[in-house]
């Protein structure tokens, strides 16, 4: 059995696979605001930036002379409205 110290940690550390990590930290990232309490101006500025990401979209949407340069934004709304459903 081998004992376990500081340098054997970081060589498994090392060899570790981080890349499918993104989406279960956001998953608990998430998670973790809705439970724990945030202030109130850390919350103004989630809303105000969710505002203006929204109207940013419209007016890029609106000022699209041809609809099919939007098209893959388009399906990729769909798509994850579709499976946030199931």
């Amino acid at each position: 059995m081998t004992s376990l110290t500081l340098s054997t940690i970081r060589q498994n550390l090392i060899k570790f696979d981080y890349s499918g990590l993104g989406i279960p930290a956001l998953v608990l990232m998430i998670m973790g605001m809705l439970v724990v309490p945030l202030p109130p101006l850390l919350l103004d500025f989630l809303f105000t930036f969710n505002i203006v990401a929204s109207l940013v979209i419209i007016m890029i949407a609106i000022g699209t002379r041809y609809l099919w340069i939007f098209q893959p934004f388009l399906r990729s709304c769909f798509l994850q409205r579709c499976c946030a459903w199931h």
